[in-house]
């Protein structure tokens, strides 16, 4: 059954294109759209339905991940009520663009502030938080760091930031300076040394006030010089005796209220190679879908000359690039100051070529707010009907990518997440087979993903769909098990289930501290210390009386012993761990472990996980 939003006003006029919704939903989703009222058609981003241009094709990716999605729009007079009715969604996503709540009257702050709340609810794409973030002028400095920054991009948050920084930036090399809260390129210059006098190294040199600058204003690229002296001041006091006669169409004052208001600036080093171009990696979560690539004829925000690269293209150009960047983006999210749970479904990171750098390319900039998807973007201010083939086909598998993306976060932030390693199944590999089997959802994420919560100190941990939190093999599957039907009935089953899970822990620990694969098999010899664990193990299931570890059904304690026999038995086969066809010579004479490892390996979740062919461990850990 759809949320009621029947109190809020729908401001489009049909929704064409618009599939029906799943039968049976696991999730709900909230697409907020808005309409500039003072617009005559809502703004600059619609279709002539009112709706933006891709907002039902993005709702139609959702649904074909089978995700009901509702688009809902905010309308500053309905304020409370709408916060109201989008706390009882799944999730949200935002496709508001900036400036369109200013524009109807409202407060952007105000929104923001309670969208922030209902993320610590459910998941919100991106976050008032993310967007601020990731496409503030000053993220760059937040990463500079790293490869794909430079070292010499400062933040300037006050007056004496700029009169400490600018000229030691300057002496090295030429800059963009920037004001946060321009548009249009207002604020922004692009600033030489009128005498070429740049040091080898950055700070090998400080700048003299009265060194003279050559300034080109990015919104009409006029020209003007200045001193470094009068340019700190129209910054700083905008048009003053000290700051010299200036034609630019802005007023300075860039610092006018302080850093809480936005009064900051960024320094950058002016890229000459930029007129090469400049490479968009647009992303969906985590993965490069696309590279967009422009050559902008005549300077930077004219026309452009675009080049479309995809990642499974032969001859793609950006294979390390795109590897770097999906390898790093926890890194660079830790670093804005955001949590893991932040990535936006759609975003962009922009790449400058660069000479004598550690990286070939380095980042201009971050984009997550309301990035448009590719196809639909052509249709804008037309009717859906014009769309040609060739642009929804193209601009409908982005929507399905972010729906499926979209899935997997629901399914993260709502069911089950195992922490652990990556590449390997390791001590998380019971967990994993018992979530396959109920087919509970369930998602991965690293170690350094885990959310603050009860201390855990060893993976695997897993969160729990009530946010509970918790470590330890045994104790997780304890409990997963009880959560998932697969927990004994008695009270006897219930202390041996637990005694069987601990004995492979033992043997399991045992075995970790033989270095060879030829010693493994000494201690499962005949009369060994292998061989008595295995015979301890053997007369539990004959106690049993079924083919199951304790008392008559599947319980959490079958994934033990089936875990632990199929690492013993590729010790018979070929001294790798894989899942082999039979039991081999070392099990012969445990006709009970033997049953029961078919028995396991048959079950159809089970075996279709174990066909992924995921290795146990990493190949340095194998034993020789």
């Amino acid at each position: 059954m759809a949320i009621d939003a029947s109190a809020l006003t729908y401001k489009a006029k049909s929704d064409d294109t618009l599939l029906p919704p799943p039968e049976n939903p696991k999730y709900r989703v909230a697409l907020v759209a808005s309409y500039v009222d003072s617009h005559p058609t809502g703004g600059s981003d619609k279709l002539t339905n009112g709706h933006r241009f891709d907002t039902v094709a993005i709702a139609n990716g959702l649904i074909n991940s089978g995700i009901a999605c509702q688009i809902i729009f905010y309308n500053v007079p309905e304020h409370d009520k709408f916060f109201e009715i989008v706390a009882k969604f799944d999730g949200v996503i935002i496709r508001i663009n900036p400036g369109q709540i200013t524009a109807n009257g409202g407060n952007q702050q105000k929104f923001d502030d309670d969208m922030m709340k209902v993320t610590k609810k459910i998941p919100v794409w991106p976050t008032p938080e993310t967007m601020s973030k990731m496409g503030a002028k000053d993220a760059l400095c937040q990463i500079k760091g790293m490869d794909f920054g430079l070292q010499d991009t400062l933040g300037y948050y006050s007056p004496e930031d700029i009169k400490a920084g600018f000229a030691k930036t300057i002496a090295f090399q030429p800059r963009v300076v920037k004001q946060n809260r321009g548009s249009a390129g207002e604020g922004i210059w692009i600033i030489k040394l009128k005498s070429g006098n740049y040091c080898d190294q950055y700070c090998d040199r400080v700048a003299a006030d009265d060194e003279m600058l050559i300034l080109k204003e990015a919104n009409d690229n006029h020209v003007e010089e200045h001193s470094i002296a009068e340019f700190v001041e129209f910054c700083v006091n905008g048009r003053t005796d000290k700051s010299g006669t200036w034609t630019s169409a802005g007023t300075g004052k860039y610092f006018e209220g302080g850093a809480e208001a936005g009064g900051q600036m960024v320094d950058q080093r002016f890229l000459p190679r930029i007129d090469e171009g400049e490479a968009r990696f647009v992303m969906i979560g985590p993965e490069l879908n696309r590279v967009e690539h422009y050559v902008y004829i005549g300077g930077v925000g004219g026309e452009t000359k675009t080049t479309i690269h995809k990642p499974d293209d032969a001859d793609f150009p950006y294979k390390e690039i795109q590897k770097k960047v999906q390898d790093e983006i926890p890194v660079y999210l830790t670093a804005l100051g955001l949590p893991a749970s932040a990535l936006p479904l759609l975003w962009a990171a922009d790449f400058i070529p660069v000479d004598d750098h550690k990286s070939p390319f380095v980042i201009g900039e971050f984009n997550c707010s309301c990035l448009g998807l590719a196809g639909f973007l052509n249709v804008r201010g037309k009717d859906i009907s014009e769309l040609k083939d060739e642009d929804r086909d193209l601009g409908m598998k982005m929507a399905n990518l972010i729906g499926q993306k979209a899935l997997e976060a629901l399914e993260k932030a709502n069911g089950y997440c195992i922490y652990y390693h990556t590449g390997f199944t390791g001590r998380a590999l019971e967990q994993i087979w018992m979530l396959e089997h109920t087919g509970a959802p369930y998602s991965m994420a690293e170690v350094k993903e885990l959310p603050e919560g009860f201390p855990c100190f060893a993976p695997p941990m897993m969160k729990f769909p009530d946010g509970n939190i918790m470590a330890q093999t045994v104790a997780i599957n304890k409990t997963l098990g009880k959560k998932l039907g697969l927990y004994p009935d008695s009270a006897a089953d219930e202390a041996h289930a637990l005694q069987l899970a601990l004995d492979t822990v033992d043997i399991f620990t045992e075995m970790a501290k033989i270095p060879t694969r030829a010693e493994v098999l000494s201690y499962f010899a005949e009369s060994g210390r292998g061989d008595k664990w295995l015979g301890q193990l053997e007369k539990a299931l004959t106690l049993a009386g079924g083919e199951f570890a304790v008392g008559s059904k599947l319980t959490y304690p079958d994934f033990a012993v089936y875990n632990l026999m199929t690492y013993v038995t590729s010790f018979a086969v070929n001294g790798a761990h894989e899942y082999v066809p039979s039991i081999g010579d070392l099990l012969g004479r445990f006709p009970k472990l033997t049953a029961h490892w078919a028995m396991m390996s048959a079950l159809p979740k089970v075996k279709a996980f174990n066909d992924k062919n995921i290795p146990f461990l990493p190949a340095s850990m194998v034993k020789k």
